[in-house]
């Protein structure tokens, strides 16, 4: 969406249709858990969200550390 609300059309990487049949061939059925998952807790992800990979996030908690609910 844009700035005012208009509707961009983006092409799809190949990749993303790659992930989207990766992560239907490995779901599974599950409920919910409502418990938080850092990106350290999954398997390879305290390594790899690291340097280029890293999560941008000082922005965010800048505005929304004090109010998530504002989030």
């Amino acid at each position: 969406m844009e700035w005012n609300d208009r509707t961009v059309e983006e092409e799809l990487q190949p990749s993303f249709y790659l992930m989207t049949l990766v992560y239907l061939t490995e779901a599974k059925d599950v409920k919910p858990t409502h418990t938080w998952v850092s990106e350290k807790d999954l398997l390879g992800g305290s390594t790899f969200f690291r340097g280029l990979h890293s999560l941008q996030v000082g922005p965010l908690e800048e505005l929304y550390g004090k109010d998530p609910d504002g989030f």
